[in-house]
């Protein structure tokens, strides 16, 4: 069998895969505080792209006083207003948002299987770019990783968290065309990179961190081959160019503020313990330690050591060490702006491809490098690992998924609300 043909194959099974076990693990979906609240802010928005795009924050859609969800300014305090640092200018995130609840309405299950589909457009993606890098197997066993780590059980399918799979599929996307730019040296790949990063840039804040990543990345694959500074610097510049006019059409938007009770700024020491805990919970998410309950210590402690002494052996194999330092960096990169304000275990998606091309550097470095015994009782090893904790995912999705009776009671709950107003519903009951 060629390689382009086992590629294909390999490519069609994860998507199957993906497609199959997560439409089992929830036969229905509900919906979440989130899901319903940006379901009637969403559904019967009637602005145009230009209000949408000149303040695309999702706070501010509200309701008048008929009950009716539109682009309306709130009216708040000097302190209370969004700022240059804190506001979420989402344009793209809003208008896919905004559609899907128009398509979709409260059927939370829809909204869940186009999470799926795109999921598994990332789980595909993932494997191409990690078997360029990598041999096929081991990139299809990291991609089932990506697909079923444990990041996944939390907060997978959520309608209100479609921005997450919509931007790494983006980021995917960029990522492929630019490695196709570094190899060919085609301007065609690079506008095509450029305009995804737009949208990457509409989507979520993350994307800020793009050029910094894109320069260790890259700088990380192709430091030894010849010229490539030439195409590497026009990458960087333009992407640069790309977040310059983002953040100053964001300085038009928003005040920029300094004041320390505006910004909601912490003491220097109550900061630093709160960081911490940040830094702790990304250590334990990135090593899927997530998904341990936190009163089983030893068990946590212990799966912890087995993670660390593993990856310690790989980078003891590893032939090609800055590779895996750049990849890191590059991971670390994507983090900072989530980490930046607050870290939760789902802003983990954004990074989490750069982070495990780092994880499949090190596992290729133990397939070439090591002994044969020991390739096979890790490779063993490994593979129960993926199985464990694609289970364990997949368990606590479907716990999560079953929120039918409450989805409807709310909607029920809302709809009396707005009919003793004598006003529509602001919801669209499929």
């Amino acid at each position: 069998m060629s390689v382009v043909i086992k590629k294909m194959v390999i490519t069609l099974c994860l998507a199957i895969i993906v497609h199959i076990f997560f439409y089992v693990a929830a036969p229905q979906f509900g919906g979440f505080h989130d899901d319903l609240g940006d379901l009637g802010a969403r559904s019967n928005v009637s602005s145009g792209l230009q209000d949408m795009f000149l303040d695309g924050r999702v706070n501010n859609y509200a309701a008048d006083e008929h009950g009716s969800y539109d682009f309306v300014k709130q009216q708040k305090t000097a302190a209370q207003a969004d700022h240059f640092l804190a506001a979420y200018y989402r344009p793209v995130a809003l208008l896919l948002q905004i559609h899907t609840f128009r398509l979709y309405g409260d059927n939370f299950l829809a909204h869940y299987r186009l999470n799926v589909a795109i999921h598994a457009l990332n789980t595909v993606l993932f494997f191409v770019l990690a078997s360029l890098i990598s041999s096929q197997i081991c990139a299809g066993l990291f991609a089932l990783l990506f697909a079923f780590h444990p990041v996944q059980g939390f907060y997978f399918g959520h309608a209100s968290y479609l921005q997450y799979y919509v931007f790494v599929a983006l980021l995917l996307m960029m990522i492929l065309l630019l490695w196709s730019f570094m190899k060919s040296g085609s301007w065609c790949y690079l506008v095509s990179a450029l305009v995804l990063y737009l949208l990457a840039l509409g989507c979520r804040e993350s994307a800020f961190a793009m050029p910094g990543a894109v320069l260790l990345f890259f700088g990380a694959f192709f430091n030894r081959e010849q010229g490539f500074l030439k195409r590497l610097v026009p990458i960087f510049v333009s992407f640069a160019a790309l977040d310059l006019y983002v953040l100053c059409w964001r300085l038009y938007l928003y005040r920029l503020v300094f004041n320390v009770s505006a910004t909601h700024a912490l003491p220097i020491h109550e900061a630093a313990i709160k960081y911490v805990k940040l830094l702790h919970a990304l250590v334990y998410d990135v090593l899927g330690a997530c998904d341990i309950a936190h009163t089983a210590h030893a068990f946590k402690y212990a799966y912890l050591v087995l993670v660390v002494l593993l990856v310690l052996y790989g980078w003891y194999c590893a032939r090609t060490k800055m590779r895996i330092v750049g990849v890191a960096l590059a991971a670390c990169c994507l983090l900072v702006p989530s980490f930046a304000m607050a870290y939760h275990t789902r802003h983990l998606y954004d990074a989490l491809p750069c982070v495990l091309f780092g994880f499949v550097l090190l596992a290729d470095s133990v397939r070439l490098y090591a002994p044969i015994r020991i390739r096979r009782v890790l490779g063993s090893l490994f593979i129960l690992l993926i199985a464990s904790k694609s289970a364990l995912c997949l368990m606590n999705v479907n716990r999560r998924a079953d929120r039918s009776a409450f989805t409807q009671q709310k909607i029920q709950e809302i709809a009396r609300t707005q009919a003793l107003k004598n006003a529509p519903a602001i919801c669209v009951l499929a």
